[in-house]
């Protein structure tokens, strides 16, 4: 909940993995433990991204689109509830992995003490936090807990988001410069989501998606199955077209509208089904290395 991007998340814990493989002797390409921790570390990325509203940029996208089909809002708390169970599968990721890839059995109490060795000199090498470091954590913390609190405060998560823009360049708040941040802020991603969500707007209030809507699934007499079969069969669909999606944005512009339009216009529609749909931008994001970033 605190890193907004998969891919972020990825650059952060690659190294942090890499170092623990190599405090307890488990070097990822020479043994079995290094794949298993490896593996899990990856997998547990990709799978978690749906697990909170602000895990992962596209969720925010996509509850755009839900809103403009079902007219209803979701707070971080409801989204929280709604995707509680995917904890379920992300904890039993890590045990499946090692069933696959079972190190090698090696000396605890060693291993044990290698890891608390490689933690101490790691943390002295890093030295205290600086006063840039610090604000940064309270930043984190006011962010978080404004996304969090967003039922109660009736903050919409959109200020949030500009707030803290304002707070990184704002003194005495500021992290960095105001130089520094035009240089180094994704300013070709916040236009690419700005448009993304315009488009879905504008396809939602046009009929484009009706119209889609009716060549695939109307005309082929799918959505006349019964509701538990065509609910199987579209989250089917929507988990393997992530073989041939380059990655969330891509997968979220092109499905998610549609497919949520498609929901809203089955005799047995349901948001808590748009939801689900919205839930299947994770599930199937570790196909292949191309279909999220943090996966190469």
């Amino acid at each position: 909940p605190v890193i907004m991007s998969n891919t972020a998340r990825g650059g952060v814990f690659v190294p942090v993995t890499k170092g623990v493989t190599e405090a307890i002797g488990s070097e990822p390409g020479d043994s079995k433990g290094g794949k298993a921790i490896f593996l899990a570390a990856t997998y547990v990325n990709v799978f978690n991204t749906n697990w909170t509203l602000t895990a992962l940029s596209t969720n925010l996208l996509a509850l755009a689109f839900f809103v403009d089909v079902f007219h209803i809002y979701i707070t971080w708390l409801k989204w929280l509830e709604l995707s509680f169970p995917m904890l379920i599968t992300v904890g039993l990721i890590p045990f499946i992995v090692n069933i696959m890839f079972s190190p090698k059995s090696s000396d605890t109490k060693n291993t044990n003490a290698a890891i608390k060795q490689y933690a101490i000199d790691s943390l002295k090498k890093m030295g205290p936090m600086t006063s840039a470091e610090k604000k940064a954590l309270a930043l984190f913390v006011l962010v978080i807990a404004l996304f969090v609190l967003d039922s109660f405060t009736k903050i919409d998560l959109s200020f949030v988001a500009i707030l803290a823009m304002i707070l990184v360049v704002l003194p005495p708040f500021s992290i960095v410069t105001p130089q520094e941040a035009l240089k180094q802020a994704e300013w070709g991603v916040i236009l690419w989501l700005g448009t993304a969500i315009s488009i879905g707007s504008i396809g939602a209030k046009t009929g484009v998606f009706k119209a889609l809507t009716n060549l695939m699934f109307v005309s082929t007499h799918l959505t006349s199955l019964e509701p538990v079969a065509f609910v199987l069969i579209l989250i089917i669909i929507l988990m393997y077209f992530h073989a041939i999606s380059p990655g969330y944005v891509a997968y979220t512009v092109a499905l998610v509208p549609v497919t949520l339009s498609i929901v809203k216009a089955l005799p047995y529609s349901s948001p808590l089904l748009g939801f689900l749909v919205i839930f299947t931008m994770g599930i199937g994001a570790a196909f292949f290395p191309f279909n999220s970033a943090p996966n190469m």
